[in-house]
């Protein structure tokens, strides 16, 4: 609806406002800028300057100056720059700027309490999550600790170098966010490079590695900050301490939805809609900020792919059918967003080229993953499983785990698995030194290693082609597979459904004991034994309540078929019977 996409844009264009300040500010507390123009000495005496010159101007008018100004230098041109800033698309009031203007000048005027200059740019990331909460839920915004960007970047992007050398190995992160992995991958790159080529030129080791190095958003300014951070990295490794002379530098981060700019296969990018098969591409809904860019990016594939796809289901219906008929080895039933990101990280790696992750581990065991595992993963060479769900991961409350792999079919009958044994006991004043993840850290590749945290073993490739998987250790695995082979039955066999089948909306009324509702005379078929959660205990269920269930199939009866039961003696505040509201089966 319009009302919900105006929201959404002036919110992003809200964002840009204030993030082109804290760019500008970091600029000048690094001195990469010749003046300062919005805190900091001399900035206070520039504004009253323009004042003078132009009385009849406001602070809005002074910042879209002052943004334009700094556009001018080639390094961050495409920062600010009209085509790529959202600062030109609209403005707020000149009591509005005025208000940004004063939040970045509290404190001494010539030393204003915010400053920006430090040299690790993480602070951006952590601006970038916690900046709109309605956005970061909506964007599941998130920054991967260090200590997991470095463990998968080990695994991904160093044997990458090895297999295809430096000058073949481009990396791309499909989720990226505010750009860590891009980050972490740019500096080694840059490293490798002048450690291979002795005597090469710093300026163009950095450029070569920035050409490498791939980035996709669907939030803008996650990608605003993503670029800025890379610029910013490139300037430190170039050796340029001012702006002016530095040559222009273009990150390859643009703002597109990976799981919808699709050409690695013809057949994905067709989209059926309303019995009509279309092109993604050439749909009006499909494009976003960055349309070239995204057919520039996210038209080829890589040596190295890796990121940290979000975990929310989609909300928007349409686009949730949009993924599910492109991706329908992974897609299925209420799936979660990361299933489908799954597979698109394989899609963009190369033949041969290494993909690893840090995902949720909801398709493991419930339904919606049942397709991605037996499917899909089983025609990928996946080669490392690492359940992390036992480790403190800083910002992450949902339960992870680590897939590696790469693109190619199945190598070897097994798989090295990292088992999960207990959980962080406490909450590590280090994250990286938690007792689960340094145990991961020491031992991943050690079979046969165990402790009180992890047990690391191979397991069976076709042990890992069926849903669900098991993954703890500590002879969860053993227990589970014994209780299989013991059994002459399966749940599925006695029972009707699993899952929700109704909400009642209001239990009070609906759940009563079964002699009250034998009392109010309601029909005996529709009366159903009703367990709550604190009943069901030790393999049995002892519930006192019933619920009336007037359903027989999935259709909905009207209450002329259960009139008994729809004339009861109801609480005074219902006009009438409540209505069940019926969900679906699954």
């Amino acid at each position: 609806g319009y009302e919900v996409w105006r929201r959404q844009v002036v919110v992003q264009v809200a964002a840009a406002w204030l993030l082109s300040c804290v760019f500008v500010r970091t600029l000048e507390d690094r001195g990469l800028l010749a003046r300062n123009r919005i805190a900091g000495a001399g900035a206070r005496d520039g504004q009253q300057m323009f004042f003078q010159i132009a009385p009849y101007l406001t602070e809005r008018d002074y910042l879209l100056v002052v943004f334009r100004e700094v556009a001018h230098l080639d390094a961050v041109r495409g920062l600010f720059a009209r085509e790529r800033s959202l600062v030109w698309r609209l403005a707020p009031s000149a009591a509005g700027a005025r208000g940004l203007l004063e939040l970045f000048r509290v404190g001494d005027a010539e030393a204003p309490a915010f400053r920006f200059g430090q040299g690790d740019t993480r602070f951006l990331g952590d601006l970038y999550q916690d900046l709109n909460e309605e956005v970061r839920e909506r964007f599941a915004l998130l920054q991967t600790p260090d200590f997991v960007e470095e463990f998968i970047l080990d695994r991904t992007l160093e044997p990458a170098i090895e297999k295809f050398g430096v000058e073949r190995t481009e990396i791309i992160d499909p989720t990226c966010g505010s750009g860590h992995f891009l980050l972490g991958a740019f500096g080694r790159l840059v490293e490798r490079r002048l450690r291979e080529e002795p005597g090469v030129d710093v300026v163009e080791a950095a450029s070569k590695a920035l050409g490498a190095v791939y980035g996709v958003d669907v939030n803008p300014y996650a990608v605003m900050i993503a670029r800025f951070r890379l610029t910013l990295a490139w300037l430190e490794k170039a050796g340029f301490e001012k702006l002016e002379g530095a040559p222009r530098v273009e990150p390859n981060v643009v703002v597109a939805d990976s799981l919808l700019f699709n050409m690695q296969s013809e057949q994905r990018s067709l989209v059926e809609m309303d019995g009509v098969s279309v092109n993604a591409w050439e749909m009006d809904a499909y494009r976003l900020e960055d349309d070239e860019g995204a057919k520039r990016v996210l038209g080829k594939t890589y040596a190295a792919v890796v990121g940290n796809p979000p975990y929310i289901t989609v909300k928007d219906a349409v686009l949730r059918e949009r993924y599910r008929a492109m991706y329908k080895r992974s897609a299925a039933g209420k799936y979660s967003i990361a299933a489908p990101f799954t597979e698109r990280f394989f899609q963009l790696a190369r033949a041969g080229g290494r993909v690893g992750l840090i995902t949720a581990n909801s398709f493991m065991k419930r339904e919606f993953g049942k397709k991605l595992i037996e499917e899909y993963l089983p025609t990928v060479n996946l080669d490392v499983i690492v359940n992390t769900s036992g480790a403190y991961i800083p910002g992450h409350g949902t339960p992870t785990v680590l897939l590696f792999g790469s693109q190619e079919k199945p190598q070897g009958e097994e798989v090295l698995t990292v088992l999960a044994n207990r959980g962080e006991p406490a909450t590590p004043e280090d994250p990286r030194k938690g007792l689960v993840w340094s145990s991961i850290a020491g031992h991943w590749n050690e079979v046969g290693y165990e402790n009180e945290y992890i047990s690391v073993m191979r397991t069976a490739r076709e042990a890992l082609g069926q849903h669900p998987w098991s993954l703890g250790g500590g002879g969860a695995t053993e227990l589970k597979a014994f209780l299989e082979d013991s059994t002459d039955r399966r749940l599925a066999a006695v029972v009707t459904s699993i899952g929700f089948m109704a909400i009642s909306g209001e239990d009070d009324v609906f759940s009563r004991p079964r002699e009250a509702w034998h009392r109010a005379g309601a029909e005996p078929e529709w009366v159903h034994d009703f367990g709550i959660g604190e009943e069901v205990r030790d393999w049995s269920c002892s519930t006192t309540l019933s619920i009336l269930f007037p359903y027989k199939d999935a259709s909905l009866r009207s209450p002329d078929e259960y009139p008994r039961a729809a004339n009861l003696a109801l609480p005074k505040n219902f006009a009438q019977p409540p209505r069940f509201w019926r969900k679906e089966i699954y």
